[in-house]
């Protein structure tokens, strides 16, 4: 598994989420106190999500960070 491919996993999930929740970039990030480039750059898959932001992150989102991994795992896989 490549690393790239695993951040760009982790956007695509995140993405996926804030759409479905009809929400902006903007929100996302203020729901963890980011800025909106910061959480761009995560869903895009060119910055890695670091531990001590996915916690507060999934927490914010209502979501466990086992999911946000596992969903991370299996599809990096597929790039």
């Amino acid at each position: 598994m490549k690393y790239d491919s695993f951040n760009k996993a982790v956007g695509d999930y995140l993405l996926e989420y804030r759409q479905k929740h009809n929400l902006t970039q903007q929100q996302m990030a203020d729901m963890i106190g980011k800025s909106k480039d910061w959480y761009r750059e995560i869903e895009r898959g060119r910055n890695s999500l670091l531990f001590h932001d996915a916690g507060p992150l999934c927490e914010a989102l209502g979501i466990d960070i086992s999911e946000l991994g596992r969903y991370a795992r299996e599809n990096s896989k597929r790039t």
